[in-house]
């Protein structure tokens, strides 16, 4: 039995960005943007979108809901260097899907406003 998981994306993971290609594998189910309003910022070394998990301040931030296997997701976590303390951290938040304005909780990945350098 192969257990799966929702996964919101928000930056460079979307189709027609450059690490799309990481979604490979990955069942895209809908554009969706998150229900709370959260803030983002573009910084680090590699100028990256990063969502704070500060709810309730910024906006409600569009993005792709995804299913995803272990596998698949275990490779995201490697990406989003989750295993750092300087990394995300995968944290489940609400979204609404476009399409048909269903709501469903989907990990996303989350970094501390002290951790953007």
């Amino acid at each position: 039995m192969t257990i799966t998981h929702l996964v919101f994306v928000y930056g460079t993971l979307k189709r027609g960005f450059p690490n799309h290609h990481y979604m490979e594998g990955g069942d895209y189910l809908c554009d969706a943007r998150t229900v709370l309003a959260f803030p983002m910022v573009i910084g680090g070394h590699w100028f990256s979108p990063s969502l704070i998990p500060e709810p309730g301040s910024g906006h409600r931030i569009a993005g792709e809901l995804w299913q995803v296997d272990d596998a698949l997701l275990a490779r995201l976590d490697d990406l989003e260097t989750t295993h750092l303390p300087t990394g995300y951290n995968r944290e489940p938040a609400e979204v609404e899907c476009a399409t048909d304005r269903t709501i469903v909780t989907a990990w996303t990945y989350f970094r501390p406003r002290d951790r953007i350098t």
